[in-house]
């Protein structure tokens, strides 16, 4: 089972061959994306350059008819830790990566990305990287 961070989605929305084949290979029913991914995907979309607003945005909409949506998790405490472990060790990360990180722990998933530099600081969280 995996999780799809926000760049193997925005990489998946844009036609990347080689996220799309992983996605195939794995089969698309063990691929779910995080809450966040959508919150992150919309705010992207917003932010587009106005020409290309509103298709950026039927590209995020159409996301959800893909992929299964997991809510954050319930059990707070996998991100409380996560984020005091990286913040002793001088490595502290985005909060919506950290939040990624926990539903995927809680889940015991595997994180999908190509930000490996921020995930691999995270104990106990399986990552892989289908863009190399």
């Amino acid at each position: 089972m995996y999780l799809l961070d926000t760049n193997i989605l925005i990489e998946f929305m844009h036609g990347n061959a080689r996220v799309i084949e992983h996605i195939v290979n794995a089969g698309i029913s063990k691929c779910s994306i995080s809450i966040i991914s959508i919150y992150e995907l919309f705010f992207g979309a917003h932010h587009a350059p106005k020409k290309y607003k509103e298709q950026e945005l039927a590209r995020v909409e159409k996301i959800y008819s893909h992929f299964d949506v997991k809510p954050l998790p319930i059990n707070a405490n996998i991100y409380a830790s996560a984020k005091q472990h990286l913040i002793e060790n001088g490595q502290a990360i985005d909060d919506f990566d950290i939040l990624i990180a926990a539903t995927a722990i809680d889940s015991d998933i595997t994180v999908v990305t190509d930000n490996e530099k921020h995930f691999n600081r995270i104990p106990n969280l399986k990552i892989e990287n289908w863009l190399r």
